[in-house]
């Protein structure tokens, strides 16, 4: 049995029995009670109603999950009182005890950084181990403006308990090195930056070189504002990330969010490798609010480059668009999936819904209201003029030369048209419908190049939520492992 399994069991069984450890232990080294062995002894009746908050710990259910020989010898030993009479009750005692000290898993600390300058910050983050949270005391307002508070070669949270404000003007806040081990966590900020771009965004998420672009973040439940036309959070890698549950307030022409793709490694990767429609390796933002505050000029959630994916679903654009690039003479997005957003007019210039210049995906079941006084489409357009290979609807490309992997819209609002300008042609490059089309065809993996060109398939969404928002709260830090780093 792998360490720490065992103990995990246990674990849950005292969270959904809403009691502590200790007691359970104690009623382990006190009676071996439970109601999976009070039938067998009645001696044992009294004892558990002198303590009738230990009622219901099934120690049965706990010892169900010892394997192979070691299971069976117990449950036999547990079942027939004429074994219980063979086996001295402290042997029992010792056994289950080692069991336990031997599998508990190690408890997340809890670590309070004594302010939110970025050094307090940094000591505590330094203090930290795997699966640890940095707490950041509440209120109060902290300026960056040399030192970013670095997470690196550990995975931990760090939460700003919603009322700390932190504030920069193009320098990083927060700079996360995602590591394979666990999921780095960043939650509870109010965050504002002005004059942001890609290295200097007030997030910064990327890896070391070119290991770390595929290992897991999350960034939620934060509150940003950014007045001019700079960027907020830059990723980088394929993830899994995923930006949920946060609102922003965006000014003027602002790209609040970059999506760099595989750019570490070059102009080469991001469109040779296989992706997979529908996977997880991707960058997700889901059930955010954007707000566009810069009314006329219209503010971009994201623009994604260097053979980015990119999953955007169940968020609320206010006056807000999405670009997936495709500029002349770089290297395009690769992949984008659009689905289940509304986008909400307020009578500004909205020239596009989504612009989709580059790569190839799908957009669907997507809602519109108000009123926009632009064009306000979906649009696949090539800037170049004339059809590229990373043009919309190209798909893997080893040989730098373009192959078909046409995108797909169906499903959205009448008033979500969609049109196309600089050589992306419908019913070849893209194809419209009204329900989901019963097989979709693409070229994006070596394998598609092998099986023949292009392959059908059938699209299935990605889970939502996304796995990482987690089954269930963050369970209460124990009791006694709270320390203040100076």
């Amino acid at each position: 049995m792998a360490p720490g399994s065992f103990g995990k069991e246990i674990w849950n069984v005292v969270r959904s029995q809403r009691t502590g450890l200790l007691p359970v232990l104690n009623l382990y080294f006190q009676t071996v009670s439970s109601s999976f062995l009070e039938p067998y002894h009645r001696g044992w009746r009294d004892q558990i109603e002198e303590c009738p908050r230990y009622e219901g710990v099934d120690l049965g259910r706990v010892l169900g999950f010892i394997p192979g020989k070691e299971r069976k010898e117990w449950i036999a030993v547990l079942r027939f009182p004429k074994g219980l009479r063979n086996w001295c009750s402290m042997k029992m005692h010792i056994l289950i005890g080692l069991v336990l000290f031997w599998c508990l898993p190690a408890h997340a600390t809890t670590i309070h950084a004594a302010s939110c300058s970025q050094a307090d910050v940094q000591s505590a983050v330094n203090s930290a181990a795997n699966g640890d949270t940095v707490d950041i005391p509440t209120g109060g307002t902290c300026a960056y403006s040399s030192s970013a508070v670095t997470i690196s070669g550990k995975y931990i949270t760090l939460e700003g308990l919603g009322i700390t404000t932190l504030t920069s003007n193009n320098f990083n806040i927060i700079h996360v090195q995602p590591t394979s081990t666990g999921s780095t966590r960043i939650t509870g900020f109010t965050i504002n930056e002005d004059n942001g771009n890609d290295s200097t965004a007030a997030i910064w998420v990327h890896g070391s070189g070119t290991t770390g672009l595929d290992y897991p973040f999350r960034i939620d439940h934060n509150t940003f504002t950014v007045t001019n036309n700079f960027t907020e959070v830059t990723v980088e890698g394929n993830g899994p990330g995923l930006f949920d549950h946060n609102t922003t307030n965006q000014g003027g022409s602002a790209e609040f969010i970059h999506n760099l793709g595989l750019q570490r490694y070059g102009n080469c990767c991001g469109w040779t490798d296989d992706m997979v429609p529908g996977n997880a390796n991707m960058f997700f933002i889901e059930d955010n609010t954007f707000n566009g505050i810069g009314a006329p000029n219209v503010s971009h959630i994201v623009e994604s480059y260097y053979g980015a994916r990119t999953v955007i679903r169940h968020n609320t654009f206010n006056q807000t668009t999405v670009d997936q690039h495709g500029t002349c003479g770089h290297v395009y997005a690769r992949w984008w999936e659009i689905y289940q957003n509304q986008w909400v007019g307020t009578a500004g210039n909205l020239s596009f819904y989504a612009h989709l210049r580059g790569g190839s995906g799908v957009v669907w079941g997507n809602t519109a209201t108000g009123t926009f006084s632009g064009a306000a489409t979906i649009e696949m357009l090539e800037d170049c003029g004339s059809i590229q290979p990373q043009s919309p609807g190209g798909g893997y490309e080893p040989n730098g030369t373009r192959v078909l992997s046409p995108a797909y819209v169906w499903g959205n609002d009448a008033s979500i048209p969609i049109n196309s300008a600089g050589g992306p042609t419908l019913g070849t490059d893209y194809f419209v419908s009204s329900n989901q089309p019963a097989t979709l065809t693409r070229l994006e993996s070596a394998a598609d190049m092998t099986a023949g060109s292009p392959v059908s398939y059938n699209y299935t969404p990605y889970t939502y939520p996304h796995p990482l928002q987690g089954a269930s709260p963050r369970p209460p830090a124990p009791s006694g492992l709270i320390a203040v780093v100076h």
